[in-house]
């Protein structure tokens, strides 16, 4: 709890969102991922992904930190890239992603309001830009996603605390709402839940204030808008793919604020579908994937708990 010193508020503890000994906060960020080899699927047709590789950049920095309020601004950049086999029958979307850097650029605001010794409010707003085009960003309408979380928060103590939320995403594919419960709780000093559901959730034990593991599942899925250099608009398309992923991660102090964090995981795939542009029903080429193993290595910088939360 952070003690508010004005004459008015003297004898109230606002709460302070998070519960102690979780997952790192992260100021920066630099991470790598590659998977193992596995396929598309599509009678006729079938195809090996080479081992697929993401890269992401992510700097986190604060606006405004107050006893009660907290503002903090995010930049974060990631591409990956698909390595195709030779499809036959051709498709010609997969032949033309097939070495493409798939790319998206994040502007993130986040926004954290203690309301009472046990309620706390956040909304977080993001303008992302998800698509094929050159260089770290393109500011082309196509390419634009819109997101926005609420949430409302009870804190019951540092070891335990609840929020229902809500989650919109308004991007070249449609509309989506939905909403979400998070839920983190301490079993003991060094055991506890952490989970943000339907979408995430996982344990974590706390080896030494140095050392973290965390075990979990989350569902994860992405969507790109590619451009093709035609001067149909027609001639576009989307990619996009989902999966269930299991995994496991260390995260270690090397020194002061800097950490590394090594991940294992394992995807089990849901569909791959590069579609047409349009109103729905959309036509396009649906694969099914098969699951893949992959490692992810990171260095980042994590500030103190208190200046974190």
């Amino acid at each position: 709890m952070d003690e508010v010193s004005t004459p008015s508020e003297a004898l109230i503890a606002y709460c302070s969102p998070g519960i102690s000994n979780s997952t790192r906060a992260r100021g920066a960020e630099l991470a790598y991922r590659r998977s193992t080899r596995y396929r598309w699927q599509q009678d006729p047709r079938e195809q090996a992904v080479e081992p697929y590789e993401h890269l992401t950049a992510t700097i986190r920095a604060p606006l405004l930190l107050r006893p009660r309020t907290k503002v903090l601004i995010g930049l974060r950049h990631s591409r990956e890239r698909y390595s195709l086999s030779s499809v036959s029958p051709r498709d010609d979307k997969a032949d033309y992603i097939n070495f493409r850097y798939l790319k998206k650029s994040s502007l993130r605001l986040i926004a954290i309001h203690s309301l009472s010794e046990k309620n706390y409010a956040g909304i977080m707003l993001q303008t992302s830009y998800h698509g094929d085009y050159s260089g770290l960003l393109s500011l082309d309408a196509e390419y634009v996603i819109y997101r926005m979380a609420a949430l409302y928060g009870w804190k019951w103590s540092e070891d335990s605390e609840m929020g229902i939320g809500v989650y919109v995403n308004n991007s070249f594919r449609g509309s989506a709402v939905l909403p979400f419960v998070l839920l983190n709780y301490n079993f003991s000093s060094r055991w506890g839940f952490e989970s943000v559901l339907p979408a995430q959730l996982g344990v974590r034990y706390n080896d030494s204030p140095r050392s973290i593991f965390y075990a979990g599942a989350e569902f994860q899925s992405s969507s790109f808008y590619v451009a093709r250099d035609t001067e149909s608009l027609m001639d576009d398309f989307y990619v996009n793919d989902s999966h269930i992923v299991f995994k496991a991660l260390w995260e270690r102090q090397l020194a002061g604020w800097l950490w590394t964090e090594l991940e294992i995981g394992y995807r089990m795939s849901r569909m791959a579908r590069l579609e047409d542009p349009g109103p729905r029903p959309r036509t396009g080429s649906d694969y099914n994937q098969t699951n893949s193993a992959y490692i992810r290595v990171g260095i980042f910088l994590s500030p103190p708990d208190d200046m974190a939360r």
